[in-house]
């Protein structure tokens, strides 16, 4: 049984809707894996944080992790795939229902936990990287993954603080 742990933050720059980004952080055994991505057109803070736990999620199950332990810094989120706040747009409740339909399907046990955002620190770097990638397209987005030129594994702190 692969076991995973999970951050994933999503954010916003330029007024909320704005150039959005989101990213989810990785952990199996040893690995480390970082999926930071930009997100087209205008988006509200709660998109990209939905993003990425979505996102995540769905790498995680491409890593062959079968339990995972989700933390993040967005009590929204977290309170609402929990089921202890309601979703007040149609929007959130999609959004919601993917998330937690996604858990309770693929997932043979999983935890979502709130985390101050300090405790949430290469998830919050990675996806201000990707939202400096929304801001500026022409910029090259490292922590992607699955962008052509890219491996999976990456060595996200070094790599972290080598960009900044």
């Amino acid at each position: 049984m692969i076991y995973g742990y999970m951050s994933f933050d999503g954010g916003v720059r330029g007024g909320n809707p704005g150039h959005a980004g989101f990213a989810a952080v990785i952990r199996t055994g040893e690995r480390e894996y970082v999926i930071a991505r930009p997100m087209r057109g205008k988006k509200t803070n709660n998109d990209a944080e939905y993003t990425g736990l979505i996102v995540g999620l769905k790498y995680a199950l491409h890593l062959g992790v079968q339990e995972i332990e989700i933390v993040s810094d967005s009590k929204l989120v977290v309170e609402q795939v929990n089921g202890k706040w309601k979703c007040d747009s149609k929007t959130m409740r999609d959004y919601q229902h993917e998330a937690k339909s996604f858990l309770d399907e693929r997932f043979l046990a999983w935890k979502l936990s709130w985390v101050p955002r300090l405790e949430n620190t290469v998830a919050d770097a990675a996806c201000a990287q990707a939202v400096l990638c929304s801001l500026n397209p022409w910029k090259p987005n490292h922590l992607d993954p699955f962008a052509p030129n890219s491996f999976l594994a990456r060595p996200s702190r070094t790599r972290l603080r080598a960009m900044q």
